[in-house]
């Protein structure tokens, strides 16, 4: 193994630590977070509204979802067994990208089935008042 292998393994799994482990939440999120961040980049040039700052801040932003996994990730862990924190954490900020990725469509000009906008907006309606 080179050590370059080495590292960024140590890394690739030190960040799943944080994380609470590589679990379909965390994927669905990822993938959630890459498709709303390129399609949103792709609306802002169809539209001529591109800006590197609104970009490099949104990139910060969703950095900063895995900053506030980590926080759930580590209440849970210092409440105990039995806590379910973290994987609602993930369900709410898959529905945020979810919601902000049905915009981007629209804003695009593709269409969103009604069923699917109505199913995303219930399910952040449900987290939104808990």
């Amino acid at each position: 193994m080179t050590p370059i292998k080495g590292g960024l393994g140590i890394i690739v799994g030190g960040c799943a630590y944080l994380v609470g482990g590589f679990d379909k939440d965390i994927k669905f999120l990822v993938i959630a977070i890459i498709l709303d961040y390129v399609f949103g980049i792709l609306s802002a040039v169809s539209q001529q509204k591109y800006s590197f700052k609104i970009a490099y801040m949104g990139l910060i932003k969703k950095v900063g979802y895995f900053g506030i996994i980590m926080v759930s990730v580590l209440i849970e862990r210092a409440m105990g067994q039995g806590v379910i924190f973290h994987p609602l954490v993930c369900y709410y900020l898959i529905g945020t990208e979810a919601f902000s990725l049905l915009k981007t469509f629209k804003d695009l000009g593709l269409p969103i089935p009604d069923i699917f906008e109505k199913e995303v907006s219930d399910f952040m309606q449900k987290f939104n008042k808990s």
